[in-house]
């Protein structure tokens, strides 16, 4: 697009000027076009319309419409022909531009017989045209807008008030142009449907009209979702008034006959997925390729170029929103994308999408083998593709198209508040590549503390983005060796400026032993040698331009709060667009080689300053200004050697595999060595530079197991792998060789690659071992710890006193849900212990009744029907289930004083607590023998033995506490047909069914009580654990009419149970946990988990015996073989910084903070097959 006259010429000058550009051309094509469709239909009111003013008023608009499309075509031609695009290439690029289509479909208008209806597409798109073309040119050549007072012409940001008319103008277009367009797709099948009856009347030439139009209608059909829309409303409409009662039965097996022919060729001719390499250069292919194996090796992910790549998708898309929104569609996206990049399967196969769902939903409990045939019935019925389908994934792509995506990954953060460059502020904000989840990360985070996606520059007081993990930790060079980087650029990229702007950083971290080398070269050039694009900005899109700006301006915030963390705040990134892009930079560069001092200067002239540094008389006063003789470089730039010198950097660069700036390839040495050896490929892009970290501190390359796929290399010795969190140092290791999936016996080859463990405990001469020797005889020997004493925690990690970290999946035993030092409940706790702790039972206090009330009526709410209407609380588990247990015998005592109902049953495997009472419920002999003898009254019987409940709850039974999932036991889940004849027995025998969800409830499960999903409800609820996130409490909810009705003044009390304190951390906790959006999270990590042990069973067959549980609360059975190493696995999994629980018999427990993060998911499963590998490569 040309520049704007100058707002001080005259207006003569200024409108000769616009006149002689091209636009102004295609805005006169536009005008004349509509004037011509107004003069045509002028001849329908004399009912002259085919008059030779009619005829040539027709003519005429299509003339019109040829001109202004064949300008724009003629402009993304030049512009597609500059980079020496192959014929073919250029030829494909064009026919898919809906601009050459309607060109070509105005051309076959020009030529063949009135019709109408095909000038009215084209006049809606003119009238708007002309509109934005008024408001945005030819106004502010008429009237210059004036700028805003305050603000300078030349300043970034400055601007401009329009006048009255160009608002009303923006107002119109803006507010009209969606219904313009669904208007014209409702008129371009109009005129389809009108060719069609002329076909049929065979009328002359219509059935060549009719398959060119219908072309033309496909492709509009595949690229504008206002064509999709209106035949979907079309088609709905239809569908109503055929399935009514008075339509014939052959003209309904018509139109579905029409409908299923129109699916035929839909389908035939339906495009496959791609990606956007696809389209690459093969040099720019090539290195993107080697980025990606890259990404896939530093993130641990498992892939495989499918060999059926790309596919129609379509059909995979659909079933996704035919199963329900939340874990349904999470988990089987997850394992369709695994059935594709992983196992390359075909995921348009049916048989594919049946087997996806199988695996997803069966064995799920509650009715997760019912749910998966449901499914694969849909989808081998065609359901899954139904008009609801269709419909949601429409919307789903419109709404990422309004929203700015161009691609995929694309994240919508719609709670980030951010500014454009005009300082206007904006609300929800679009992130794309996988490789910008740095910033979705940090701009989550920030969002969570209430920032609203702003201050990244205190990233130092959260983790770091865990996609870019090493990023700020500080790494230094093996020991004995020096490094050289080489950093390839041109002043032109903002991107090589960004990179530019960290070499500074790379040197205070690495110091003297890093030697930076410069290396400047023309991109421009090396862009034709390669047949790359060299395009401006402008000729992409506008939500394009609009999101490279932003993302780029997200960088610099990015390298800005790095460098605030790393404790230099004063090392700012400055950054201004300039106002020519792209910068010529030939003179720059050969000015550079002449003074290689000059890149601050030149840099911050392009960059920072905003500077026409193509001018010469500019390049000499930035060089002045630097303090050089400006006139000398110059004229040295100019000559031959030095021209000579450039075209060589360039050459260079184009033989070695570049395709663009900033590009890096890094070498190191032997001290004393004369020869550099290259440790990489070549790295492309300033976003790639802590993979340039990586390899500056020691680490190899990217390898394939030679089937595709990635894996990470043989790691150097020299020194210990970089952090997976930077700010928590948590550790990814591989310490052992793969163990044989088919046997667990020892291998020498695995015992030789073994390495010392990164967490290793404490040692014998540590000041840990010393304070507990000081400290630990004081002290009642009841539990077995291991030696590191935990000092802190933040999130899910928790770190010991010698400062070590630990990956947290036990939750205090199933109590953090929340996480360690949880900000909020801190400061809940400071100020409640700043008015009350604690004034006893003889008194009210604000917040135990507040309580009582949040968690009948939550409870309620989430599990309708329950009959639980008041509250004892307690402080603790076992205080809970011991009033549990009284009160359901007191509620027979209080019937009938001589009543033979005492007896309490519970189940083998159960935990309950270790006071009397609830120890007496706990039928565990390790637990109970050294105690004895028990509480009488108590009765054991089989979890999910329903055969057995006739006998085993009798008319002595006053009731029965079961934990619907067993934690202690082993992770058993109850079975819904298990608690419903457990209700149904103790209904017969006026029993008290006693629901222990201590440990399983409180959203672990997904839902607020493990029970909701059985149907079934209790008459006690206990709860405790998580109500407090570490704070001592215990809750027992009873129903009014079957329990508290009974108990009276006296019955039961406690000293603290209930304080002020306490009661106030569970309330603000409990409203937390029972928060929809953190359950429904709950069930998507879940799916994480239970697809990783699925995965480590596949692996280690002889290991694992499979996995069990619900939520986040899940169970690792070991085989039989195994099951006696568990504690070894424990113990080795500690010292890689991973901190599980065993369970039952041979299970590893997982019950973690409810807010951990899927890096951290698959983190800590990652240390758990380290763990496995490395005990069984022991023997």
């Amino acid at each position: 697009m040309a520049p704007p006259p100058p707002a001080q010429a005259s207006l003569v000058e200024r409108l000769k000027t616009l006149a002689t550009t091209l636009q102004f051309a295609w805005f006169v094509g536009h005008a004349t076009l509509l004037l011509s469709v107004f003069r045509y239909f002028l001849s329908y009111i004399t009912l002259n319309y085919y008059s030779t003013w009619a005829q040539l008023s027709y003519r005429l608009a299509f003339i019109s419409a040829v001109a202004t499309y064949g300008i724009v075509v003629f402009k993304a031609y030049r512009a597609r022909l500059k980079p020496g695009t192959p014929p073919q290439q250029l030829a494909v690029s064009l026919l898919a531009d809906e601009n050459v289509q309607y060109l070509l479909i105005s051309l076959v208008w020009l030529f063949s017989r009135q019709l109408p209806l095909a000038l009215l597409p084209f006049t809606v798109y003119s009238l708007f045209h002309v509109a934005t073309y008024t408001r945005t040119n030819l106004l502010p050549v008429l009237q210059p807008p004036k700028t805003v007072p305050g603000a300078t012409p030349t300043s970034p940001g400055a601007s401009k008030s329009q006048s009255p008319l160009a608002n009303a103008i923006g107002r119109f277009v803006k507010e009209y142009y969606d219904v313009s367009m669904f208007l014209v797709a409702g008129l371009e099948i109009a005129l389809w449907f009108r060719l069609l009856f002329s076909a049929i009347t065979f009328s002359k030439r219509s059935w060549i009209l009719l398959t060119i139009y219908t072309i033309f209608l496909r492709a509009r059909f595949a690229q504008s979702h206002f064509v999709q829309n209106a035949f979907a409303q079309g088609t709905a409409k239809i569908d109503q008034q055929v399935n009514g009662a008075n339509v014939a039965p052959a003209a309904k097996q018509g139109w579905e006959t029409a409908k299923r022919v129109g699916k035929q060729v839909y389908d035939a001719t339906d495009g496959a997925a791609g990606s956007a390499s696809d389209v690459f250069n093969p040099t720019k292919k090539a290195v993107s390729n080697r980025a990606f194996q890259r990404a896939l090796a530093r993130l641990g992910v498992e892939h495989r170029n499918p060999p059926k790549h790309p596919l129609k998708t379509t059909k995979a898309l659909r079933l996704l929103y035919y199963v329900n929104e939340g874990a349904e569609r999470w988990a089987l996206t997850h394992e369709l994308f695994r059935n594709y990049w992983v196992e390359g399967k075909d995921v348009s196969d049916s048989a594919v999408l049946a087997e996806s769902v199988r695996k997803v939903f069966k064995g799920r409990g509650g009715g997760g083998d019912q749910r998966a045939e449901e499914v694969v019935r849909a989808i081998e019925d065609g359901l899954v593709e139904g008009e609801r389908e269709r419909r949601l994934l429409e919307e789903a792509t419109t709404g990422a198209i309004d929203k700015g995506a161009f691609g995929v990954p694309a994240f919508w953060l719609p709670e980030e508040e951010w500014a454009d460059a005009r300082g206007a502020r904006h609300r929800g904000k679009l992130y794309w590549g996988q490789d910008r989840m740095n910033f979705v990360e940090a701009a989550a985070l920030s969002i969570r503390e209430g920032k609203n996606g702003q201050g990244w520059g205190q990233i130092k007081s959260v983790p770091l983005p865990s996609l870019l993990p090493r990023l700020i930790q500080q790494r230094s060079i093996p020991t004995g060796e020096e490094a050289k980087l080489e950093f390839w650029y041109d002043f032109s990229s903002p991107w090589a400026y960004l990179g530019w702007t960290q070499l500074p950083r790379l040197q205070r971290q690495f110091g003297e032993r890093l030697h930076i080398e410069m290396k400047p070269f023309l991109v421009g050039i090396l862009f034709r040698e390669i047949g790359a694009p060299n395009l401006p900005a402008s000729i992409n899109s506008a939500a394009r331009r609009a999101y490279d700006i932003l993302d780029h301006n997200d960088w610099v915030r990015w390298w800005n709060a790095v460098n605030e963390q790393e404790g230099k705040p004063d090392k700012t990134v400055e950054f201004y667009w300039n106002d020519i892009f792209p910068i010529r930079t030939p003179q720059l560069l050969r000015a550079l080689l002449v003074q290689p001092d000059l890149a601050t200067a030149l840099y911050r002239a392009c960059w920072v300053r905003n500077l026409d540094v193509a001018s010469e008389k500019v390049l000499a006063q930035v060089i002045d200004e630097a303090g050089y003789d400006a006139r000398a470089i110059i004229e040295k730039a100019e000559s031959p050697a030095v021209k000579a010198d450039l075209r060589a950097r360039t050459q260079e660069a184009k033989s070695n595999g570049f395709c663009g700036v900033p590009t890096y390839r890094v070498f190191r040495r032997r001290i004393g060595e004369t020869d550099w050896k290259q440790v990489s490929d070549i790295i492309w892009g300033q976003d790639q530079v802590a993979a340039v970290e990586d390899l500056i501190s020691g680490w190899d390359e990217t390898q394939t197991d030679g089937r595709g796929h990635a894996k990470l290399a043989t790691l150097s010795a020299r020194q210990p792998a970089p952090s997976f969190l930077a700010q928590h140092a948590l550790r990814h290791y591989a310490s052992a060789a793969p163990v044989p999936t088919s046997t667990i016996t020892d291998s020498a080859s695995s015992r030789q690659d073994q390495r010392s463990v990164p967490n290793p405990d404490p040692a014998p001469d540590s000041p840990t071992i010393a304070f507990l020797n000081e400290t630990t005889p004081f002290m009642v020997p009841t539990y077995v710890r291991p030696p590191p004493v935990i000092v802190r925690g933040k999130g899910c990690v928790l770190y010991d006193q010698e400062n070590r970290p630990y990956l947290d999946f036990t939750a205090g035993i199933a109590v953090i849900s929340l996480g360690h030092s949880d900000p909020e409940v801190a400061r809940i706790v400071e100020n409640q212990a700043q008015t009350l702790i604690h004034a006893s039972n003889l008194y009210y206090n604000p917040w135990t009744p507040t309580l009582s009330k949040l968690l009948i009526e939550e409870t309620k709410k989430q599990s309708p029907g329950s009959p639980l209407d008041q509250v004892f609380v307690s402080n603790s588990g076992s205080e809970a289930n011991e009033a549990a247990i009284k009160f359901a015998r007191k509620v027979h005592y209080a019937k009938d004083p001589n009543s033979s109902q005492r007896d309490i049953v519970s189940f083998h495997g159960s935990f309950h607590g270790r006071t009397y009472g609830s120890l007496s419920a706990t039928p565990n002999k390790k637990y109970q023998a050294p105690f004895g003898p028990m509480l009488s009254g108590f009765r054991y019987g089989t979890y999910n033995d329903i055969d057995a409940l006739q006998e085993l709850i009798n008319e002595n039974t006053a009731g029965v506490i079961v934990e619907p999932i067993q934690g202690e036991g082993g992770v058993n889940v109850a079975t819904p047909e298990f608690l419903q004849a457990l209700r149904k027995r103790c209904d017969e025998v006026g029993a008290i069914l006693i629901f222990d969800e201590i440990q399983c409830g409180l959203s672990r499960t997904g839902d607020l009580w493990a029970h909701t999903a059985s149907g079934v409800h209790p008459d006690i609820l206990t709860s405790a654990k998580a109500l407090g996130n570490g704070i001592p409490i215990g809750a027992t909810l009873v129903s009014g009419e079957k329990v508290a009705s009974f108990i009276v003044t006296g019955d039961h009390g406690t000293t603290f149970g209930g304080n002020p304190l306490a009661s106030r951390v569970a309330h603000h906790i409990f409203k937390r946990l029972a928060d929809s959006k953190l359950q429904e999270e709950v069930k998507i990590k879940s799916t994480l988990f239970f697809n990783a042990f699925e995965g480590l069973k596949e692996k280690y067959p002889a290991v694992v015996a499979g996995v069990r549980g619900r939520g986040l609360i899940v169970g690792c059975q070991l085989t039989d073989e195994a099951k006696p190493r568990v504690a070894e696995i424990i113990n080795a999994a500690r010292e890689r910084g991973l901190l599980v629980i065993t369970a039952g018999e041979g299970v590893i427990r997982i019950v973690p903070p409810l807010i951990i993060s899927a890096e951290e998911i698959n983190h800590g499963v990652d240390i758990i097959e380290e763990a496995i590998r490395v005990v069984f490569s022991q023997g």
